[in-house]
């Protein structure tokens, strides 16, 4: 039968989920700013993706500081920058289990916010895991500025992850 028909969508590994109720994300996505501690959030994404069955979407949205990074990896590694991005995506999400299937992909963008903002809705998102290291603004804030504009201006749920250093 129609894999559209039965309702049954098969990952790496093969597992499958039937009739996915509409209140489990089907898609997670893992922003990163190309920061270890930002990386951290895949852990959590992972564990939900295979609890909840979910296809994992590892994002960056390269701003001018993740620019300056990853042209000097690319420097290193003789790739172009577009290389180097997802070279970096692809390694970062080398801890993520077998059976998850996982894209990764990158965008060039002056806001991070609005480009995860707009990711997410243009490849319908189901929810965001987001790690917030509270590196923007003032000490006293728990969330990035980053973390707290995507938080308060996503149409879906999201979980922001502390970590620290």
């Amino acid at each position: 039968s129609d894999t559209a028909e039965s309702g049954i969508r098969t990952g790496r590994g093969g597992s499958a989920v039937q009739n996915r109720p509409e209140t489990i994300p089907e898609t997670i996505m893992v922003p990163l700013d190309m920061s270890e501690l930002a990386a951290r959030a895949i852990d959590t994404a992972s564990m939900l993706a295979v609890a909840l069955g979910s296809r994992l979407v590892v994002f960056s949205a390269v701003g001018a500081q993740e620019r300056d990074a990853l042209q000097r990896f690319a420097a290193s590694e003789h790739m172009a920058l577009d290389e180097a991005a997802d070279a970096y995506l692809t390694r970062t999400v080398a801890s993520v289990p077998a059976g998850v299937e996982t894209e990764v992909h990158h965008r060039m963008s002056s806001h991070a916010a609005d480009a995860i903002l707009d990711f997410a809705q243009s490849e319908h998102i189901s929810m965001i895991v987001m790690a917030s290291h509270g590196q923007s603004g003032v000490r006293r804030w728990p969330l990035g500025s980053t973390s707290e504009k995507v938080l308060r201006s996503s149409p879906v749920p999201v979980l922001v992850v502390p970590v620290r250093e």
